[in-house]
């Protein structure tokens, strides 16, 4: 877990329990940059999917009793964390819609609706900042297709 190969979600969360000093007093040092990096992604990706389970009405999630947003900002040690965090949602908002125009073009109308409104919770719990790069590249990527 600490050199961020692999991490599973489990450890994902008992990583954030130790890195988290303010509950267990302990601080937790990666030998690497990429080690840190690695963690920090495994865990945004743990967030992510625990948000795009919710119902789609939510505008928070709790994340074992901690909001999601404060979850994912608990376990950031450096400034690349909200670049991760923007990446990751532009990545995962693609995907979506992506999926979504191709379960229109099947004529899946529920599916698609499905798929969408996990777009708009993820936006909604992990708002982009105006004009973030990640959100300029998932719109170039959407003019595109």
């Amino acid at each position: 877990m600490v050199a961020g190969v692999g991490a599973e979600y489990g450890a994902v969360s008992e990583g954030s329990q130790l890195v988290d000093s303010r509950t267990s007093g302990v601080r937790v040092s990666f030998d690497t940059t990429n080690a840190c990096d690695s963690f920090y992604r495994a865990s945004v990706d743990f967030v992510l999917n625990v948000c795009s389970r919710a119902l789609s009405h939510c505008t928070s999630v709790q994340i074992y009793g901690e909001d999601a947003r404060k979850f994912v900002a608990g376990l950031a040690e450096n400034i690349c964390a909200a670049i991760i965090v923007s990446a990751a949602v532009a990545a995962r908002t693609r995907s979506w819609f992506l999926q979504a125009w191709a379960l229109e073009i099947q004529v899946k109308h529920a599916e698609a609706k499905f798929e969408l409104s996990k777009i708009c919770l993820m936006l909604r719990i992990f708002p982009p900042k105006e004009s973030s790069p990640e959100m300029e590249w998932l719109l170039e990527a959407w003019r595109n297709i």
